[in-house]
Order: structure tokens, then sequence, then C-alpha cells
């Protein structure tokens, strides 16, 4: 459109063409490369870019003078969750058009789980007052062919209240799951799972039907 934004067409009812795999690949990675952005976040210094956030300050100046053990540092991720700020440019899907700089949410913590259990609590949409207390309901809208059996992705319609506001909003996001593989001598092997997600428009043909 005038903005430089592209826009592909979503159809459970088509096989996935290369233009919309190769956007999943590209949405992969970026998501990887903001991941691993400065890994120098627990930094305390003005000098990080990464702003901590609550609680986490206090617990990074405690683990720097405090000297805690790998087994007491551990036990500290288990039960609270450490949060950090910043704004990180995202390059624009058009050659033409320039980047733009977002703000990043980044967190650490520990779950007690294995991480397929992880990913599949939170691909199911029947089981997500499970972790989000402001959820008022989410649903698939529809399942996407996917290349493989360990990857997953789907459209989905999700309410949520917003605390203290009291109002609520609904969102339609894609969402995808793959296996992340290790790379490290070439072994092939799993290490983890990635689901990332970005916001959707409903087509022009839902939107006449539901403006």
């Amino acid at each position: 459109d005038e903005s430089g934004a592209l826009f592909f067409e979503i159809n459970s009812n088509k096989g996935r063409s290369d233009s919309f795999q190769n956007l999943l690949e590209a949405l992969v990675e970026s998501s990887l490369t903001l991941a691993s952005l400065d890994k120098e976040e627990e930094r305390t210094d003005t000098q990080s870019p990464w702003m901590p956030e609550g609680n986490t300050t206090k617990v990074l100046q405690h683990r720097h003078t405090r000297h805690y053990t790998h087994d007491e540092w551990m036990n500290i991720l288990e039960n609270d969750v450490l949060k950090w700020t910043r704004t990180a440019a995202i390059p624009s899907t058009n050659a033409t058009c320039r980047s733009h700089a977002y703000p990043i949410l980044k967190t650490r913590g520990i779950i007690a789980m294995p991480p397929y259990e992880l990913r599949d609590l939170l691909l199911d949409s029947n089981r997500v007052k499970e972790f989000n207390k402001n959820s008022l309901g989410k649903k698939n809208i529809c399942i996407l062919p996917s290349s493989n059996d360990d990857e997953t992705t789907v459209i989905v319609e999700h309410d949520m209240r917003i605390p203290i506001v009291g109002t609520s909003i609904q969102t339609l996001a894609l969402t995808h799951s793959r296996p992340i593989h290790c790379g490290d001598g070439g072994c092939g092997c799993d290490i983890g799972y990635i689901v990332v997600s970005r916001s959707v428009k409903r087509g022009l043909e839902e939107e006449e039907k539901d403006p």
C-alpha cells in the first residue's frame, strides 16, 4: 500500500506458497535476532540499551554484590520474572522504506516444564486462562497447512481485559511455532521451540460481513 507495507492473502484451503513460507522464515529469523540483542542486559550501568523494569534492577544489583551460587540464581529465576525494555529498529519488508524503531519487552525466568509442553500450552486456545488471567477467551480462526509435523501455523482471535482501565480489546494474530535446531557441530538436534505472533487484518470479505 502507500505506506510501503506488503500484504499476503492467507487462505487455509490453499497450499502454502513460497512467498508465504519466506514470510514465516523472515518472521522467525527477525525474532531470533531480536531475542539475541545485546547479551549484556544483566549489566546495571547506564551504557546498556536494555532498561531494567520493576524489581529487576534490585535483583541484578544483589546478584553482583552477593555473588549468588548457581543454585541460588536458578531459584530466583524460578520465582521471579526479570523484565527489560528498549527500542530497536525493525527493517521494513519493502526495500524502499526506512526501518522503524519499536519498543521491545524482554523477560527472563524459568518455567518448570519441558519445552514441548510449554509450546503445547501456549498454542492451546482452550487453556489460555491457565497463564493469562486477563484473557476473556481465545479461539483458532483457521489452521494453516504446515511443511512438516513439527510446525504449527494458525490464525488466532483473542479477547483480553485491560487491567485497571476495565475495557477489553480483541486481537487477531498469525501464530507460528517450530523447533529450534542446534547449530553447534551441525548435529541437527532440537534444543527447544520458538513461538512467534504477528498481527494480521481480516480480509475485505470478512470486514464487510462484520463491520
